[in-house]
Protein backbone atom coordinates (compact mmCIF):
# COMPACT_ATOMS: atom_id res chain seq x y z
CA UNK A 1 0.00 0.00 0.00
CA UNK A 2 1.14 4.02 -0.37
CA UNK A 3 2.31 5.72 2.30
CA UNK A 4 -0.57 7.35 4.35
CA UNK A 5 -1.46 10.77 4.24
CA UNK A 6 -2.01 11.75 7.65
CA UNK A 7 -3.41 14.23 9.97
CA UNK A 8 -1.17 14.63 12.77
CA UNK A 9 -0.51 11.26 14.36
CA UNK A 10 -3.58 9.36 12.20
CA UNK A 11 -3.92 8.51 8.69
CA UNK A 12 -6.68 10.44 6.81
CA UNK A 13 -8.75 8.47 4.24
CA UNK A 14 -11.38 10.57 2.13
CA UNK A 15 -14.85 8.46 1.60
CA UNK A 16 -16.17 9.87 -1.04
CA UNK A 17 -20.08 9.49 -1.63
CA UNK A 18 -22.00 9.34 -4.71
CA UNK A 19 -23.93 12.03 -6.10
CA UNK A 20 -27.16 10.96 -5.38
CA UNK A 21 -26.94 9.10 -2.11
CA UNK A 22 -24.00 10.41 -0.78
CA UNK A 23 -22.13 8.35 1.90
CA UNK A 24 -24.02 5.60 3.62
CA UNK A 25 -24.77 6.70 7.48
CA UNK A 26 -23.25 3.56 9.12
CA UNK A 27 -20.25 4.45 7.32
CA UNK A 28 -20.29 8.31 7.81
CA UNK A 29 -20.64 7.44 11.61
CA UNK A 30 -17.46 6.03 11.42
CA UNK A 31 -15.58 8.87 10.29
CA UNK A 32 -13.90 11.60 12.53
CA UNK A 33 -15.22 14.84 10.39
CA UNK A 34 -17.10 15.58 6.92
CA UNK A 35 -16.33 18.00 4.39
CA UNK A 36 -18.84 19.43 2.09
CA UNK A 37 -17.37 21.34 -1.32
CA UNK A 38 -20.56 23.92 -1.47
CA UNK A 39 -22.07 24.83 -4.78
CA UNK A 40 -22.52 28.13 -6.88
CA UNK A 41 -25.26 28.53 -9.32
CA UNK A 42 -28.23 26.13 -10.23
CA UNK A 43 -25.77 22.65 -9.94
CA UNK A 44 -27.42 20.42 -7.71
CA UNK A 45 -25.12 18.27 -7.80
CA UNK A 46 -20.97 17.51 -8.56
CA UNK A 47 -19.45 14.52 -10.25
CA UNK A 48 -17.60 12.50 -7.46
CA UNK A 49 -14.06 12.32 -9.49
CA UNK A 50 -14.00 16.09 -9.85
CA UNK A 51 -15.59 16.60 -6.16
CA UNK A 52 -12.90 14.21 -5.19
CA UNK A 53 -10.33 16.10 -7.31
CA UNK A 54 -11.27 19.67 -5.42
CA UNK A 55 -11.08 17.48 -1.90
CA UNK A 56 -7.21 16.27 -2.87
CA UNK A 57 -5.74 19.49 -3.76
CA UNK A 58 -7.33 21.10 -1.03
CA UNK A 59 -5.50 19.10 1.23
CA UNK A 60 -2.47 18.91 -0.78
CA UNK A 61 -2.28 22.55 -0.72
CA UNK A 62 -2.15 22.55 3.48
CA UNK A 63 1.28 20.75 3.11
CA UNK A 64 3.22 22.52 0.93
Amino acid sequence: LPPAVTAGERPLILVPGGEAAGVAPDILALCHGAVYLPMFGNNTSMNVAVATGAAVYLLLRQFR
